[in-house]
């Protein structure tokens, strides 16, 4: 069995800051992408605007409105691009200040099904988790493939301003095993179905308001739905990362 880093920090930013990118991230425009035909053809894409993080946007006029996935804003790949992001930015620039800056934003890019943006790949991003009937469970996976790669990870904050605990929607970290019989089953056939050995969790974190969470990108995770009942979705700022040389 093996398992890789996993690491949560709390209390990092400051009350005023976070309120900043809330309010900011509540501003942006985001979109999800619907499973109307087969993968890995891109649906079609809805957009949005969150109404004060809850779930009012929704259409359930739209067919499918079940099936939609990766509900997502994107800010782009590097600091550079962050500049057109000023709160995004200072987030950033206090997180790293924490970690005494040893890490550049330069990791394992995200694939960003969005035609109207861009990036089609981005390394930093909002992913607002909904629910299960909004979006189905979403499998267990990598970050990074190469399993030879130290240096890249992912980065998470927790951007809601209060989360309680049966509200759900944990990261879900797993081991490699292979005494469990089981194997990574997401997108059999394309992307990253790699028929990787999925052991049992041997970290769940909940995602606390505030809270950063850093990850080595090749650890097998899960993000699980937000409960139906909660009043949000579930906000995280992504940062994929890497370590300086």
């Amino acid at each position: 069995m093996k398992t890789y880093s996993v690491k949560a920090f709390d209390n990092v930013i400051d009350d005023d800051l976070r309120w900043r990118v809330w309010d900011y991230i509540q501003n942006q425009r985001f979109h999800a992408t619907r499973k109307d035909i087969p993968y890995p053809d891109p649906g079609s894409i809805i957009y949005y605007k969150p109404i004060d993080g809850k779930k009012e946007y929704l259409d359930n006029t739209v067919p499918s409105v079940n099936n939609q996935y990766m509900h997502r804003c994107v800010f782009g790949n590097n600091e550079s691009d962050l500049l057109e992001h000023p709160p995004i930015a200072e987030l950033w620039e206090k997180i790293n200040t924490h970690f005494n800056n040893a890490f550049v934003i330069d990791g394992d890019p995200e694939g960003i099904a969005d035609s109207d943006m861009k990036y089609p790949y981005a390394r930093v991003y909002v992913n607002a988790q909904p629910e299960e009937t909004i979006k189905r469970s979403h499998a267990i996976h990598r970050d990074t493939i190469d399993l030879t790669n130290e240096r890249n990870f992912t980065l998470l904050y927790m951007a809601n301003l209060q989360w309680y605990p049966t509200w759900m929607a944990e990261n879900v970290f797993y081991s490699d095993d292979e005494s469990t019989g089981d194997k990574q089953q997401f997108q059999r056939g394309f992307g990253q179905s790699r028929e990787f050995d999925v052991g049992y969790p041997f970290a769940i974190v909940p995602p606390i308001a505030g809270r950063i969470v850093i990850y080595d990108g090749r650890t097998l995770h899960t993000t699980k739905p937000t409960a139906p009942w909660a009043d949000q979705m579930r906000y995280a700022v992504v940062f994929r990362i890497s370590l300086k040389d």
